[in-house]
């Protein structure tokens, strides 16, 4: 290798993140070792190509369980209990009465012309809280809340097939690794469960700029389809974008091109509204950059930097901060 193919490559490196320098040589940043920890070690980094072809597909398998596991990793999951048969044998089976519960939270919900009446009763011996809503006066509902998440819950969100990631082909094994990795960095903590299943969840402040990540994806997903529907088709990198996850989009594609055949009258409104969108969802992308920078958060500040890598790629940050409008429009 040349020097100056040598010194491409060291500029390359370090214009991503993954190398420093100073008077006595070059380092390995913090970014680097977490992308080798992880499997998600590439050369070329999204800020320069989005899932570049030639990188393995490991390396995206290993990146996608990471977006899973952090976007589907919630506080506490919900189990609902079919009948009042099987929650007087879940009560039973933990020696417990209802008559002994005690309520700490109770509400009305009025929901489509019923009104829901909830109950939430004291977590038992740390474990787990006891639901009950009174839908009307013939069908109660019961369910119960573990803290964290399990394997299944991930599992379990994934099959609703209506978010994120949902065509995804892995084993339950994948989703363990990718947990192990998380927890060897102290990024995940283990919780108690029931029938000794382990269950974990992500530390409060981590949990809630993960929650902030998620709803970046959705806002800027909303710009993007409205200027998908309205203005013109993505291109490759926008492709790309969507597919890394949602998966074969092709039929949306196609609604949104007949879409656009009837739209031409209100483009002019419609590229105002995406603009003010663009210019909204970058503040609040400068938000989320800027609480990375708070005691509770420096420590998890490259995890969620490499998620932001492929939730606001390069390509989109600078059109996006301006309003400006992408080419065709």
């Amino acid at each position: 290798m040349s020097y100056e193919t040598f010194g491409i490559h060291l500029r390359h490196l370090q214009t991503n993140g993954l190398l420093g320098n100073t008077k006595k040589g070059y380092f390995l940043k913090e970014k680097a070792y977490f992308l080798q920890r992880h499997k998600i070690l590439e050369f070329n980094r999204p800020n320069r190509i989005f899932l570049d072809p030639v990188e393995s597909e490991e390396v995206e398998k290993r990146l996608k369980m990471l977006f899973i596991v952090s976007y589907f990793g919630l506080q506490r999951s919900f189990y609902p209990l079919q009948s009042k048969e099987e929650f007087e044998e879940f009560l039973a089976r933990y020696n417990l009465h209802e008559n002994d519960l005690r309520v700490f939270e109770e509400y009305d919900i009025e929901t489509k012309g019923s009104l829901k009446h909830i109950k939430n009763f004291f977590p038992v011996s740390g474990i787990f809280e006891i639901q009950i809503v009174e839908e009307t006066a013939d069908k109660i509902s019961y369910g119960y809340y573990l803290p964290g998440f399990g394997v299944a819950d991930l599992v379990k969100a994934l099959d609703r097939r209506t978010m994120e990631f949902y065509y995804v082909d892995f084993e339950r094994s994948d989703l363990q690794e990718e947990i192990d990795m998380l927890l060897a960095q102290r990024l995940l903590e283990e919780v108690g469960g029931l029938i000794n299943k382990k269950r974990y969840r992500f530390p409060e402040p981590l949990q809630l700029v993960l929650g902030k990540c998620k709803n970046l994806n959705d806002d800027i997903l909303s710009v993007m389809l409205g200027i998908f529907e309205c203005h013109r088709g993505p291109n490759e990198a926008e492709k790309k974008w969507l597919e890394f996850f949602y998966g074969n989009i092709e039929d949306t594609l196609q609604e949104f091109r007949h879409s656009r055949k009837y739209k031409k009258g209100k483009k002019k409104k419609s590229i105002h509204d995406i603009k003010q969108s663009m210019i909204s969802v970058h503040g609040n992308f400068e938000n989320l950059i800027d609480s990375l920078n708070s005691s509770a958060n420096t420590k998890y500040r490259t995890f969620v930097h490499v998620l932001l890598e492929y939730i606001y790629p390069a390509f989109m940050r600078k059109s996006f901060s301006s309003g400006v409008l992408y080419y065709g429009l």
